[in-house]
């Protein structure tokens, strides 16, 4: 710039002043060519700073590069006179208007030295960036878990502020906006969609290469994917007319700036709609979800073998009681006699025994969370499925590594005598019993003195403890249970037994962990907070609270109560995971399950959570170093939660699919969901339904126009005993076959009908035409 001043033939002295910034990166010679503009009353000022960036000279050391420029040189010249010129010339500028405290003192104390200290004067506020987990809820609205504090939700909204991001990913956060992708999770780029459907009122571009169609995903809280198609190779990749109605595996290229959409590619094509497995491959396409498989070798079969104290209950009656279909076998019941009393155990299987924390096994039951169910298909094991079925579950005559707690009951009472016990054992079931005969065995042993050698009476003995438990748990008598797809009425004892048993032993570990001074801090409990519900008396219009909740439970005997129960639940609080000892809301109980304390840990083939739990329970039985510190215990209850909530939304979606093709081909009731599910019309139809003609619309507007008719015009009776009788003026008949008939005459006549079917008027000339005619 300077040489183009002096191109300009400007007379001397034409600049009063000179200001040369960044003057510590210029050299010398550079610097001439700006002071060469100087008149002899030109004031010169140069500007920087020896401590940042020096010249580009590669002649000298870098440390040796700062000395070579003119500012240097005149810095440590007037540094070295003490005369008043040259100390006004020095001028250290040593207060800093515009970084924040923690930035300035950092450089200052590192660069610059005690000497030259630079003082914070603007009060500039620091940023505050967060680092955490992304979750988006929809394409333009989402949260973020953040590390320090995985407990919280930071809410973004507008996509805008969501940026490029995809579940899963690892952001760095500022105020409410994602800055930078940290972490990106490629599974998360791929995605299931469908094509959408191409607006034909758009003008073509006949000079572009490319046709551009966007990829809806099937999860709506993914954003569009544009596909590029070229147009002399639109066979090449079949994403052309032909996958209309099938769903597309898309694979994402980039994401370029200032586009709303990324782009990308199709990777596969899955056919929908021609069976049951067909569709769940695709729900599984789109959660992510697959087998996982494992190759077992000595050292894991042999896994804690050496200084572990196992109580050896082989010879123990023991048996385990699940639906019929089941395989992974998690929990088992063991009884035998003492004297005057019985030893009643609760096992469950060891599976920390054997799943090392860190291990590869872990991390990828870590990264499922829990079993995915697929309504009456196999479901997707969290272990590996010879792992879930065979060496973790409690299989008849074969020897497992349980944990167990150990009861002394009387036989008189079924009371617990003395303190339960938290033991390590070795089982070998004696039965696998299924819901419906274990409930055959307790109704037909139930009464009659025991016989403990019997293992019929030992799973009667069972559940009347289970019964005496179940009372003193929910301070009155065996309550009535709501009846669901899996306990029918009259049929659910065996239920209501193991799920009395499980309930037990999870509020006894809470009660274990959080009373011991190893794990009284990093307890996972599952809490649930009092209804809201202020008058729920009034609202039953009733004063007898035992004999309210009765009613309100049973909507399946009063259905009339079913808005009530309705507002009941949603008054009931969501359960929630938290770490003991870190909030209030960790005092608080289990609200619905009547317990002061609660956690879940008699399922760890198919929870993740439950294995954490069994690993702070060894820790507290063999008075061990506990593995989890408070805060990573905090990071997994939160994880917990979104991994149960994403297992529930995949078995909820499975189910809805295999209700959509049974009802294909079968008519049934609607009323199965306890929700209203969003379930495509199209996947509802019936085989024998009719399809759209005009005959059948015609129909269809007969049945609506009487209907209509008569509700406007009732008919009055003058005998009391024709009220019984149906209230209508036009009946068509008995069958649909009426209608599907008279629809037909009509269609026959219809060119010599003038009127139309606008009111109710023409509709009974055109009936009274019909009947004369026919």
């Amino acid at each position: 710039m300077a040489r183009r001043f002096h191109d300009l033939k400007l007379p001397e002295g034409y600049f009063t002043h000179i200001l040369i910034d960044e003057a510590s990166q210029m050299l010398e010679c550079e610097a001439l060519m700006a002071l060469g503009l100087a008149g002899p009353n030109a004031r010169v000022v140069l500007a920087g700073d020896h401590m940042q960036m020096g010249p580009k000279l590669f002649s000298v050391e870098d440390h040796q590069r700062s000395n070579h420029t003119l500012l240097n040189r005149l810095f440590h010249y007037y540094q070295g006179q003490k005369c008043d010129a040259a100390f006004n010339s020095r001028i250290i500028f040593s207060e800093n208007y515009r970084s924040t405290k923690e930035i300035v003192e950092f450089i200052s104390t590192h660069f610059y030295g005690e000497r030259n200290m630079i003082k914070v004067t603007g009060n500039i506020p620091a940023p505050v960036y967060q680092r955490g987990k992304l979750v988006r809820e929809s394409y333009n609205r989402g949260y973020v878990i953040p590390f320090h504090k995985p407990t919280r939700h930071i809410t973004i909204k507008g996509r805008a502020n969501l940026g490029k991001t995809f579940t899963g990913d690892e952001v760095v956060l500022q105020k409410e906006r994602v800055i930078s992708i940290t972490k990106e999770i490629e599974s998360a780029r791929v995605l299931v969609c469908f094509l959408e459907d191409e607006d034909h009122s758009k003008p073509r571009h006949s000079e572009d290469k490319f046709v551009k169609r966007m990829m809806i995903p099937l999860k709506k809280s993914e954003p569009k994917v544009r596909i590029l198609i070229s147009k002399t190779r639109r066979n090449f990749i079949p994403i052309w007319e032909q996958i209309d109605g099938q769903w597309v595996i898309v694979g994402l290229i980039g994401w370029k700036e200032n586009c709303s959409f990324p782009l990308g590619k199709v990777i596969k094509i899955l056919p929908v709609g021609k069976s049951l497995d067909d569709e769940l491959k695709i729900l599984n396409e789109e959660f992510k979800v697959a087998p996982s498989t494992y190759n077992l070798d000595r050292a894991f079969l042999l896994a804690d073998e050496v200084g572990t104290q196992r109580e050896d209950l082989r010879k123990v009656m023991t048996f385990t009681v699940d639906s019929k279909d089941t395989r992974d076998l998690d929990d088992a019941i063991s009884v035998r006699e003492i004297g005057d009393q019985y030893e009643l155990g609760i096992h469950i299987a060891d599976v920390a025994s054997f799943v090392s924390p860190g291990s590869k096994l872990d991390k990828d039951a870590k990264q499922k969370g829990a079993t995915y169910y697929c309504g009456n298909r196999k479901p997707i094991y969290m272990f590996p499925e010879n792992l879930s079925t065979e060496h973790f579950s409690l299989l008849p005559n074969e020897d497992r590594k349980v944990v167990s707690l150990m009861f002394k009951v009387s036989k008189q009472t079924n009371e617990i005598i003395g303190k339960h016990k938290f033991q390590l054992s070795v089982i070998n079931s004696n039965e696998q019993l299924s819901y419906d005969k274990a409930g055959e065995w307790i109704t037909e042993r139930y009464g009659v003195r025991p016989n403990f050698s019997d293992i019929k009476d030992c799973v009667t003995m069972a559940y009347c403890f289970a019964k005496s438990q179940r009372k003193i748990r929910l301070n009155k008598d065996w309550a009535y249970a709501q009846p669901d797809a899996k306990r029918f009425p009259g049929n659910r004892k065996a239920q209501l037994m193991i799920e009395e048993l499980s309930v037990l032993f999870n509020a006894l570990v809470s009660e274990t962990l959080i009373g011991s001074e190893q794990t009284q801090y990093c307890t996972p409990l599952r809490c649930q907070a009092k209804p809201m519900w202020k008058n729920i008396q009034a609202a039953a219009r009733s004063n007898d609270t035992d004999n309210m909740v009765d009613l309100v439970a049973a909507d399946d005997i009063h259905p009339l109560l079913q808005p009530v129960v309705n507002k009941f639940r949603r008054c009931c609080s969501k359960t929630y995971m938290i770490c003991s000892s870190s909030s209030p809301k960790e005092n608080i109980g289990h609200y619905s399950l009547n317990v002061n304390s609660y956690t879940q840990a008699s399922s760890p083939i198919r929870r993740y959570m439950d294995i954490v739990l069994q690993r702070l329970l060894h820790s507290v039985i063999s008075n061990e170093n506990v593995y989890y510190t408070p805060t990573e215990i905090t990071t997994l209850c939160s994880q917990f939660e979104d991994k149960i909530r994403v297992a529930k939304e995949y078995e909820i979606k499975a189910e809805e699919i295999s209700y959509a093709v049974s009802r294909a081909k079968q008519s049934a009731s609607m009323n199965i969901f306890t929700e209203f599910l969003p379930i495509m019309y199209k996947d509802l139809k019936l085989e024998d339904q009719p399809f759209y003609d005009e005959k059948n619309q015609l129909g269809v507007n007969i049945v609506y126009y009487f209907f209509e008719f008569n509700s406007k015009n009732q008919r009055k009776f003058v005998d009391p005993q024709d009220e019984k009788k149906k209230q209508v003026i036009l009946y068509c008949g008995p069958s649909n076959k009426s209608v599907d008939v008279v629809a037909g005459k009509l269609l026959c006549v219809f060119d010599k009908i003038s009127s139309t079917f606008s009111c109710y008027d023409n509709l009974c000339c055109v009936m009274s035409f019909t009947q004369s005619t026919y």
